[in-house]
């Protein structure tokens, strides 16, 4: 993984690896840290994002082998909220920021029977596999503006996600990934005219005025030196998404 922005999701065979570590500074490589507490105190040197799996089957033990690969795409923005949602909620616990892998498979199951995708092993993948020249109609509307550094989209007429990093090249690597992902999203919304951009502020200054507690500051992988900001996602709250996301 390099500070350009590129990534991938990894998962393991045997269940013991729960996120990535990637080692400073910023060397283009990427490897699987164990999920003991020891081995998380021993290696301080690394930045620790929790991960999940995306693919059900993919822990049979038959694929052990495989080569892990970057993705076209990111997880959509519905899956992300449940995440970014239960990763809060631990971290009120004082425990570690993630999501319940129980929870991210039944999301990528039920995603995947409203969208009519047949996967043998309950992969992601295969749901965008399966819409993809719906997808490279979005692809080809949404264009990356130069200097571009983040994205505020709307879905169903409604705000739905932003995504911000602090370096456009950065942005740049993940701006078709993300894309993907709000397409996905948006096949399944209502047709509607596009959003009025009034929705858009609101949800942009709530945003923005949001409060980070201390807590939220020392967890948070996105959160650079001094404070600063290195990378934001924001979704609306419950009582004001789309689908309760």
């Amino acid at each position: 993984m390099s500070p350009s922005g590129s990534s991938s999701s990894a998962q393991s065979s045997s269940g013991d690896h729960t996120g990535l570590a990637i080692p400073g500074p910023w060397k283009p490589t990427a490897y699987l840290r164990p999920s003991s507490r020891r081995a998380r105190r021993h290696r301080t040197d690394a930045l620790w994002v929790p991960v999940s799996c995306v693919e059900h089957g993919r822990w049979d033990g038959a694929r052990s082998g495989e080569a892990f690969a970057p993705a076209p795409q990111t997880a959509y923005p519905e899956l992300r909220h449940l995440k970014n949602r239960q990763a809060r909620v631990a971290v009120e616990q004082n425990l570690e920021p993630r999501a319940s892998q129980g929870d991210v498979w039944d999301e990528v199951a039920h995603k995947s029977e409203r969208m009519a995708t047949h996967s043998q092993t309950g992969a992601m993948h295969d749901i965008y596999d399966g819409r993809r020249e719906q997808l490279a109609a979005f692809r080809d509307a949404v264009r990356l503006r130069d200097g571009q550094a983040g994205a505020l989209v709307c879905i169903g007429g409604e705000a739905a996600v932003i995504d911000y990093v602090s370096r456009p090249d950065a942005f740049a690597a993940l701006h078709g990934p993300l894309l993907q992902g709000y397409a996905l999203d948006a096949l399944e919304a209502d047709a509607k005219d596009a959003a009025d951009p009034a929705v858009a502020q609101t949800f942009f200054d709530a945003a923005l005025g949001a409060r980070v507690s201390q807590r939220d500051g020392a967890r948070s992988v996105g959160r650079g030196a001094r404070g600063r900001r290195a990378q934001l996602c924001a979704a609306p709250c419950p009582a004001t998404s789309r689908r309760g996301s």
